[in-house]
């Protein structure tokens, strides 16, 4: 009985640091991907103006 409670501690332990480690890969790409976003806003922003200055 106590084996099985330890194996449960044990296998808890394991899924909240796995838990963490998905969190934090997620954190990471969504914040890559509005890094990104930013950057092609800025971009088009630029090209915009490039036409309307032609104009």
């Amino acid at each position: 009985m106590d084996e099985e409670i330890e194996l449960l501690r044990k296998e808890k332990s394991d899924l909240k640091e796995y838990n963490e480690e998905l969190t934090a890969r997620a954190i990471n790409e969504l914040e890559n991907d509005a890094k990104a976003s930013e950057e092609s806003l800025e971009e088009y922003k630029k090209r915009v103006k490039a036409l309307a200055d032609e104009s």
